[in-house]
């Protein structure tokens, strides 16, 4: 019963997708261990100040905190893999590929309507059988001119990509300046 919602919007194939799309996303990105990490540094930060009058207070001992905390840093580097796992298990999704996408000064590129990458590199796992969303976005000045590492046609700033099992993809969208020709000139309607 608390199920009911779920197991009924899997049974749409688009959502099923676009929720795997999603889990990857952010397995790729606030699930990435080096994150988990850092949040798990930051948090242990806030609390060493305290901990010694903690363990004191309950009789416990700093070694067995130190052990769980390596605990919490172990689950945070394999959450990953046993999360993609069970994904594979549950869904049709097909192998584990690789995507690296790149976006250079001039715009960004939205990958599933979810991950905004600005001017850098973007490098994660997804799944063979369910393709990926890219969508190229100029900023003011600029214009979309086409992709590295795939052709698409009439220099489309979206894209569908499906992935392949064994072959990485790597993707680059090109932004060049732009000056629109009506730029600076007085329009009377």
């Amino acid at each position: 019963w608390s199920t009911f919602i779920l197991r009924k919007l899997f049974k749409n194939e688009e959502f099923e997708k676009k929720f795997i799309n999603r889990f990857c996303d952010a397995l790729n990105t606030s699930f990435e261990k080096n994150n988990v990490e850092a949040k798990l540094d930051e948090h242990i930060s806030m609390l060493i100040p305290e901990i010694d009058k903690h363990l004191k207070r309950w009789k416990l001992s700093r070694k067995k905190w130190e052990y769980e905390l390596k605990v919490m840093k172990k689950f945070g580097n394999e959450r990953l893999n046993y999360s993609r796992m069970h994904l594979m298990g549950k869904f049709n999704t097909g192998a584990i590929v690789n995507i690296q996408v790149e976006s250079q000064m001039g715009g960004y590129v939205v990958l599933n309507e979810n991950v905004k990458i600005d001017n850098g590199t973007f490098e994660g796992k997804y799944f063979e059988r369910i393709p990926v969303a890219l969508r190229a976005v100029p900023n003011f000045g600029y214009r979309f001119l086409h992709w590295e590492g795939m052709s698409s046609e009439n220099g489309d700033h979206e894209l569908i990509v499906s992935l392949k099992k064994g072959r990485d993809t790597n993707l680059k969208a090109i932004f060049e300046k732009f000056e629109h020709p009506l730029a600076n000139q007085i329009m009377i309607n």
